[in-house]
């Protein structure tokens, strides 16, 4: 019988993974910081095959600690940057370019405008705070109103979309996914 609740973290700045028995204990943890990019003033960026390598070992790391396997894990729960967006290529499945962290600036003012024209976005769902960590709205981030975008220029053969609550489609499938990797569906331990 799995003993175990593994908790992943998907941090700002680093991977968490933290096991807990069932009776709420934390047992084991693991920690890895990883690179923040910063491109140009105001702009942040990760990279998204880091965010996932760091969080695999993080996994395994917690397990090894611990001495058990993927067959004593009971459940994962994932939590995650929210709206860090991360555009994947439809055919491979791979990161086209590095991850748009939630901190990023390069479209505030776009976003400033689209409020000033009244554009804001959807309102949020009852009980939910439209503002994001830092007092900004929801919609101020890399995404435009609040809803995906394809990149400037070109037709969108990749999906924009923010990482909270969506599943990676297959890249066997040959769509493109979210996220911050097949950690959504799939954690190979």
């Amino acid at each position: 019988m799995a003993k175990y609740i593994m908790a992943l973290d998907a941090g700002t700045t680093s991977n968490r993974c933290i096991l807990f028995d069932r009776q709420g204990r934390m047992c084991s943890s693991a920690q890895k910081e990883f690179t923040q990019f910063f491109p140009k003033p105001g702009w942040v960026e990760h990279d998204a095959e880091e965010i996932w390598s760091t969080q695999l070992e993080v996994a395994q790391e917690a397990m090894k600690n611990l001495g058990v396997t993927a067959a004593d894990i009971a459940a994962i729960g994932i939590t995650n940057q929210r709206e860090t967006t991360i555009v994947w290529d439809a055919d491979t499945g791979r990161p086209i370019c590095n991850a748009i962290v939630w901190q990023c600036r390069r479209t505030a003012d776009r976003i400033e405008r689209l409020r000033r024209a009244g554009r804001s976005g959807p309102a949020p769902p009852p009980g939910r705070c439209p503002a994001g960590r830092d007092g900004r709205s929801a919609g101020s981030g890399p995404m435009r109103g609040g809803r995906p975008h394809p990149p400037e220029g070109g037709r969108q053969r990749s999906s924009c979309s923010r990482t909270a609550g969506r599943r990676p489609r297959s890249p066997e499938r040959g769509r493109a996914g979210t996220g911050p990797g097949p950690a959504g569906i799939v954690l190979r331990l």
